[in-house]
């Protein structure tokens, strides 16, 4: 405690030596100009010219002297708040430090066609799980498009937030990097849901505590194809305030006619968005982001870079637990139009540990 005391001391005496180091400098020069000018006063005659201009340079004195100091105590206010806000924001997205150790996840696409789209589509039917769209899709393009501005948003974030900027990654290399001991990486944040690879890595695996679950369907009556598959999110849900761990059962959510990563038409007025926590079994942390729809994605990146701090008190909706630095999962509707603010009304589940 006091080792971390002192370390955060020197933290706020450099950091307040570098943005004021002016004003630092008046005021002890005017500190010592107020300590002379009380000790002429002192040996001064109680009368005559003397004292009363000493009288009168100790007045000017303090008065700069108060000045300078309102100015210091202002500055050392607000340092203190970035210290506070800078902690809320490693509690949220799970990191230490500066943030060189973390990780932005985007997708990387298949370039060429393949001709095994039959052997995915019955992959996805057997393992609903394991639905990672890596190939040559209709909607790439745009994906990669709204991705790629979702990440830009959150790079800000850190930057805004006076961290180091996160390392761009690629799916297919994240994997091997929470598995290698040696990685600087810690924190993964992916964005995009059923692209991206270690998404789709989590939604599998059943060792870790997860409240969240992506899967594939096709409407009822309609032959599998890779063009009118569909997909849900589900979100856990409790029994007398404990976590059910039936996936079958949880809250689903899903939009009626959209395949994923789709850019919106008009009639279509919002998307359903992930955001999750999770810990691995080596400590290491995974942030998920991303929605149905390519503008989703987007939209939701721009909040979070906004709205994080109001994020880390959002409320599980069953245990009225509040985000903070636990494990969670929240799906939202954010609306597609720029025009149309983000009010957030989420389903959260927030993991009591």
């Amino acid at each position: 405690m006091i080792e971390r005391i002192v370390k955060d001391t020197k933290w706020l005496s450099s950091e307040l030596w570098k943005e004021r180091r002016g004003w630092l400098i008046f005021a002890l020069v005017t500190m010592l100009m107020v300590l002379g000018t009380g000790l002429w006063n002192a040996k001064s005659s109680q009368g005559g010219n003397s004292y009363l201009w000493s009288s009168v340079l100790l007045n000017l004195f303090i008065s700069l002297f108060a000045a300078a100091l309102i100015e210091i105590l202002a500055q050392l206010r607000k340092l203190i708040d970035v210290r506070r806000n800078q902690k809320l924001f490693r509690d949220l997205f799970g990191f230490a430090g500066t943030g060189e150790n973390v990780a932005i996840v985007l997708s990387k696409f298949e370039t060429q066609v393949k001709d095994d789209w039959a052997e995915r589509i019955e992959d996805w039917r057997n393992n609903k799980a394991g639905i990672a769209i890596k190939g040559p899709y209709p909607s790439i393009k745009a994906i990669v498009e709204h991705d790629l501005v979702a990440a830009s948003n959150l790079i800000a974030a850190f930057s805004e937030a006076s961290f180091q900027t996160p390392t761009i990654i690629w799916d297919d290399e994240a994997a091997q990097e929470i598995d290698n001991r040696d990685s600087r990486y810690t924190t993964f944040i992916t964005v995009g849901l059923y692209s991206n690879a270690l998404t789709i890595w989590l939604n599998q695996k059943y060792n870790i505590e997860r409240l969240f679950r992506l899967e594939a369907y096709w409407p009822e009556g309609e032959d599998a194809t890779v063009t009118n598959v569909r997909f849900q999110m589900k979100l856990a849900n409790y029994e007398e305030q404990r976590l059910n761990r039936n996936e079958e059962t949880w809250e689903s959510f899903k939009l009626e006619g959209i395949n994923h990563g789709e850019v919106a038409d008009d009639n279509q007025e919002f998307d359903y968005i992930l955001i999750a926590k999770v810990k691995l079994p080596n400590e290491k942390i995974v942030l998920v982001l991303g929605g149905m729809i390519a503008n989703g994605t987007e939209r939701f990146g721009k909040f979070l870079r906004e709205h994080w701090l109001d994020l880390i008190n959002w409320r599980d909706d069953t245990t009225e637990q509040k985000i903070g630095s636990k494990l969670f999962a929240a799906i939202l509707e954010v609306p597609l139009a720029n025009s149309k603010e983000i009010i957030p009304n989420p389903k959260v589940r927030v993991l009591n540990s």
